[in-house]
This record gives structure tokens, C-alpha cells and sequence, in this order.
């Protein structure tokens, strides 16, 4: 999204990532990371130390919410949240889904498959396994751009062996706009039931 220097500064993006953190994408180009322990230890929201419960987050230009009527608005949110550089960005991802496939032919117990997202990385598409886990771990993970994901025969599987299955239909949906169907399967991630 291009920079919009001469409207007041509003947010256009939240990102829930790992580590129970925010990215704050600005309408200025600016991104801000927001910590989860200001809502938990500052706030005493301690429910939203829960991750599945704190992505549940909606928002608007000027505020930021949970359910049950917790809400942020811009200014305290511009106060709390640090400036971040590109590494800092570069970093941030996003859980999106995994599940324990074990037992298979490589492992008993620990056969992970998942999809992770790096929204602020030229190949924000993650599709990776997890086997035995540990000192002994196996597997992998390839990263994608767009056309990079939907040409590769077996993403569509591997979202099944997930768990994100019902993200199939958004990504068939979204095939030309990476931004856009980041922007979609977040959305989506972050509504799914806690």
C-alpha cells in the first residue's frame, strides 16, 4: 500500500504475530510493534495472554479491540507501540496453522506439518514438516512467493495436512494479489474460534 503522507495518521494493518505481539502498519509507511504484555500486565487483560484469544482483534482507522468491549484507541496505541526497522519486520510471522500428522512411516509420535506466514517478506508463504522434534528433528520448510505457492503441485495437500484446509478456497480466490490475500488470510486466522 503506498504511503499517505498528507492524511492524519491512521492505522491500515494489524498483525498479530508470534510471541503474542502486534505489528501497527501505518498509513505514513510506518510499522510499530505492539507487546502483548501491555495488554496483559499493564492493562490486566490477562485472557489475551492466550493467543488464540488476544488474534481475535478487530480494528478500525483510529482503534484497536477485542471482545468484550476492550478497546484502544490510536493515541495510546502510537504511545505503547515501538518504531520498527526492516530486520525487525523482516522477522515478524505469523503461526498460521499446524497439526501433529504421527504416526506416519517417518515417525511415531512427532510429525508436524504447518504453514507459517512472513507478511513482510518477499516469500511470506511457509509450508513446512516437523519430524521427531528436538535434538533428532527432520524436515524442512520452503518458502514461497505467490506465484510460487499456487504453482507448486502440493500446497493444496499440505494446507489439508495443516489443519488449514478451509484456506484453500481464499488462496484459489486470491492468486494474483500476494498483499491482498495475506491481508485475507490473516483476517480469517484471526476470527477463527479461540
Amino acid at each position: 500500500m503506498g504511503q499517505d503522507h498528507g492524511a492524519p495518521t491512521h492505522l491500515v494493518r494489524v498483525i498479530p504475530t508470534d510471541y503474542g505481539q502486534f505489528v501497527l502498519e501505518l498509513n505514513n509507511g510506518e510499522h510499530r510493534l505492539l507487546k502483548g504484555l501491555v495488554l496483559t500486565r499493564e492493562l490486566g487483560w490477562s485472557e489475551l495472554a492466550n493467543p488464540r484469544k488476544a488474534r481475535q482483534r478487530t480494528f478500525s482507522a483510529t482503534q484497536l479491540g477485542w471482545p468484550g468491549g476492550r478497546t484502544l484507541g490510536l493515541d495510546y496505541l502510537l504511545a505503547q507501540a515501538q518504531p520498527m526497522n526492516e530486520r525487525e519486520l523482516g522477522w515478524q510471522s505469523v503461526d498460521f496453522s499446524q497439526c501433529n500428522r504421527a504416526p506416519t512411516p517417518e515417525h511415531d509420535t512427532h510429525h508436524v506439518y504447518y504453514v507459517s506466514l512472513k507478511p513482510f517478506d518477499p516469500q511470506p508463504f511457509g509450508l513446512g514438516e516437523s519430524i521427531h522434534g528436538g535434538h533428532g528433528e527432520r524436515g524442512g520448510m520452503f518458502s514461497f512467493d505467490l506465484a510460487g505457492l499456487v504453482a507448486w503441485p502440493n500446497w493444496r495437500e499440505h494446507f489439508e495436512l495443516a489443519g488449514c484446509g478451509w484456506a484453500i478456497a481464499l488462496v484459489d480466490a486470491n492468486t494474483t494479489d500476494a498483499q491482498a490475500l495475506l491481508d485475507v488470510l490473516i483476517d480469517a486466522w484471526c476470527q477463527r474460534e479461540a
